[in-house]
């Protein structure tokens, strides 16, 4: 059996920080960037943990809240989220998008990592060639005691469904996917889908 990939990237200028691009692969259109978001869809803030104090504060709370991998902002990684924001029912994607579903991400992984990755961000896979235009970066998580891990090895996505999907670098050529149940408070990247 023969299986064709489409790919085309288009552009939404009009959407601002949240992504810029998305492109589709096996027929679900995907933003090729994390999400970069400080407010609701409905426009009310997200709050921002700026201190390890106030992320755990939000978590002990099951607030939702945001964060920068140490603190600091990165547009190359974008922001992290605990799942209290993604859950939360003003809405963490963009108007027309939704944060990815679980078939969504499990559609995604029939391809090989390598196919995915961005060849800019994981400096030790000589295979990565991004061919997807997916642009999956290893962007890490933060534990809900507030310690970051994981930036520059591997990208941790969050679904709707609370599951979080991984593209890791524990092999160097083509990397691996992974999915697991983590704690809600924990922070981690997240990707939309375009409504259909």
């Amino acid at each position: 059996m023969k299986i064709i990939f489409l790919f085309v990237a288009i552009s939404f200028a009009s959407l601002g920080k949240a992504f810029s691009q998305v492109v589709r692969i096996n027929n679900v259109i995907w933003c090729t960037e994390n999400l970069d978001v400080s407010t609701f869809s409905n426009g009310e803030i997200i709050p921002h943990a700026k201190t390890a104090k106030e992320w755990i504060d939000a978590c002990e709370k099951n607030q939702p809240a945001w964060c920068y991998y140490m603190e600091k902002e990165d547009k190359k990684y974008g922001k992290l989220y605990n799942y209290y924001a993604v859950m939360d029912p003003r809405g963490l994607a963009p108007k027309g998008f939704h944060v990815a579903t679980n078939w969504e991400w499990s559609n995604l992984q029939s391809n090989k990592t390598y196919l995915l990755k961005s060849k800019k961000y994981w400096p030790d896979c000589t295979k990565c060639t991004n061919e997807l235009g997916f642009d999956a970066v290893p962007g890490g998580w933060r534990g809900f005691q507030g310690s970051p891990a994981h930036k520059g090895d591997i990208g941790y996505w969050w679904s709707q469904g609370g599951i979080v999907y991984q593209i890791g670098a524990s092999d160097k050529i083509e990397g691996r996917y992974g999915m697991e149940r983590i704690n809600f408070p924990n922070g981690c990247s997240v990707r939309c889908v375009r409504d259909k």
